[in-house]
């Protein structure tokens, strides 16, 4: 472990910043609502149906993650015993479990499936306004993205068909993930639409366009927040009045944060791993973070200020027993309280 510096006023400036940055900066859920701000009455009706039948999908995700935190604790557990029959059995145990982890997550991507599927029909019917009366220059560019946004959403629609067919949980974990994955994309792009028509800044339009590179390549999108936080590091790093910073093997931990963050853990050891055993359980280039907490080391990837971004993330890293986490002023809280306090 290393230990660095950086200003005292590093926060003063990052709040400045971040302060700055927000104001030009629509959150996915800002989006929806001025999209569904400008819906016929029987749209907004429809989308307010469809925000109960995604909180159901959120709750049934959750009962997922809490089975995979259950399970992460029974692997933590086989670590230390000796008793082959009491390994035997908690073996046993861990495979019902991830069963039912895998189940929940399975309900809960075919949830947000339909939602998807529903939600992609208002916008194209509600875009149709826009597009008899629109300049013909964003008509043209709006039937571009309409068209991507329709050829994902088919591409997503042949892998949930293929669901119907198939019986092994681990595939279909991998189809309902690819589909979802895709459905964003398409709803992205009808956003993008939304944007070009209602004369968002360009800003927004490129951060959509960054969330949609993001899902392509199962990276992370980091907030602005976030983003805001590494460059100001980098900037004022050779300063002279100083703070102290925890450094670990692949990251930078502020132990100083004045907000939730939210990451996505990946795995947990008795002993450190390398890079090369966790670029075999998480194949992208991106920082892993690693934390050291009761003699364990834990290893989670992305940086994120809300938990829907986290979770939103979590479905399309390809690791299946991931789940979020989240950290107060750099100590670890449980993840019901913050997803209620970040949400208040």
């Amino acid at each position: 472990m290393k230990v660095i510096f950086v200003l005292y006023f590093l926060f003063f400036l990052l709040y400045t910043n971040v302060s700055n940055a927000q104001d030009e900066y629509f959150s996915a859920l800002e989006r929806t609502s001025i999209i569904t701000a400008q819906l016929s009455n029987e749209y907004k009706q429809k989308m307010k149906n469809l925000e109960l039948d995604e909180k159901k999908a959120d709750e049934l995700m959750d009962i997922a993650d809490n089975y995979y935190k259950q399970l992460a604790t029974f692997r933590l557990e086989a670590n230390n015993l000796k008793d082959k029959r009491k390994l035997n059995k908690l073996y046993r145990k861990m495979v019902k479990v991830e069963n039912k982890a895998i189940e929940s997550r399975i309900e809960s991507l075919d949830h947000y499936h339909d939602v998807a599927v529903q939600k992609y029909q208002i916008y194209k019917n509600d875009l149709q306004k826009f597009m008899k009366s629109g300049e013909k220059e964003k008509v043209d560019t709006a039937k571009a993205w309409e068209k991507i946004a329709y050829d994902v959403f088919e591409k997503a629609d042949v892998k949930v068909h293929l669901s119907y067919h198939t019986v092994n949980h681990g595939d279909l974990f991998d189809i309902y993930t690819t589909a979802y994955k895709l459905e964003q994309i398409g709803l992205l792009y009808e956003e993008k639409i939304y944007g070009l028509f209602l004369g968002w800044s360009e800003i927004n339009s490129n951060r959509i366009s960054e969330e949609i590179s993001a899902l392509y390549e199962n990276k992370p999108l980091n907030s602005p927040k976030a983003e805001n936080t590494l460059a100001e590091v980098h900037s004022i790093k050779d300063s002279i009045i100083y703070k102290e910073i925890v450094v670990y093997d692949t990251v930078t931990v502020n132990n100083n944060t004045t907000d939730f963050v939210f990451r996505v853990q990946i795995a947990a050891s008795k002993e450190p791993l390398s890079i090369t055993d966790l670029r075999k359980i998480y194949h992208a280039d991106d920082i892993i973070n690693t934390v050291i907490e009761s003699g364990w080391y834990k290893y989670t990837v992305g940086i994120f200020d809300t938990y829907r971004e986290a979770k939103k993330f979590k479905l399309n890293i390809g690791v299946s027993d991931a789940f979020v986490v989240a950290y107060l002023k750099g100590k670890k809280v449980e993840i019901s309280d913050a997803v209620k306090q970040n949400t208040d």
